[in-house]
């Protein structure tokens, strides 16, 4: 029988829809009916699977250990034996398999494009089209705009407030999605993704942190450590994702939570 099969077999015996799995393991329900096919591409990863099997094995009361073994022996690829202690230390191994991505790197990447669009910017002339910083630098503007009536009370001068409210309402209508991560009970890895699929963040979360991520749609989180860190989204706090040791997934929206 293999590891699929297992689970899926489990999951009748425990008389567990697919829904009731995903919405107690926090799993998407396409990924845990693509796992019970043997198929775990949807799961990003060896490290993901192992997870997904760990949580899901404990719900429909199986023993997860077995299956995490027969999934090492015969889906798992090659690469995933250099990850020592995987199969014990779920956050261990996550923060082994981002060692390999060279931040330093990625960091000085990152430093020189931030310069090269600062001395762009300082450099440019008469710039009016500078993004929401420059929008938010105009309020003093209206403010000197405001201060002259008193020198003249012609009848232009009243359309210079009604431009000064219109451009302070202007941030009320922009809408989207803020969501903030502390790791208070404990690290955990963490990956944060935009609406149009950049990676916002990818890496460890040391206790005591808190990581922000913000976009116009939808931020979607990944953590490996669903019970070490508690969300904050728009503003409410929404718990922890799942339990220690968990792989969790969701994606959040402007009007979240509901």
């Amino acid at each position: 029988m293999s590891v699929g099969e297992a689970i899926a077999a489990a999951r009748t015996r425990a008389g567990l829809s697919l829904e009731t799995v995903a919405d107690r393991t926090r799993i998407r329900r396409t990924v845990v009916a693509a796992i019970e096919k043997d198929d775990f591409s949807l799961c990003m990863g060896d490290v993901y699977a192992r997870g997904h099997i760990r949580s899901i094995a404990r719900v429909v009361g199986a023993d997860p250990e077995p299956l995490v073994a027969q999934f090492d022996a015969e889906v798992a690829h090659p690469a995933a034996s250099l990850l020592p202690g995987d199969g014990v230390d779920l956050v261990g191994g996550l923060e082994r398999r981002s060692r390999p991505l060279n931040w330093s790197a990625l960091l000085v990447a990152s430093l020189v494009l931030v310069l090269a669009y600062g001395g762009w910017t300082l450099l440019r002339p008469g710039s009016s089209d500078g993004g929401r910083p420059v929008s938010q630098s105009q309020l003093p503007a209206t403010a000197t705009v405001v201060a002259t009536p008193q020198a003249s009370a012609s009848a232009p001068a009243p359309s210079a407030p009604h431009a000064s409210s219109s451009a302070r309402a202007t941030p009320a209508h922009r809408a989207g999605v803020s969501v903030s991560i502390a790791a208070s009970r404990g690290p955990s890895w963490v990956r944060a993704t935009s609406s149009g699929g950049t990676t916002l963040f990818e890496g460890m979360v040391a206790k005591g942190r808190t990581q922000q991520f913000t976009d116009r749609k939808q931020v979607t989180i990944v953590v490996g450590n669903a019970g070490a860190v508690v969300l904050t989204v728009n503003g409410k706090d929404v718990g922890p994702l799942g339990g220690r040791g968990q792989v969790a997934s969701v994606a959040f929206g402007p009007t979240d939570p509901t």
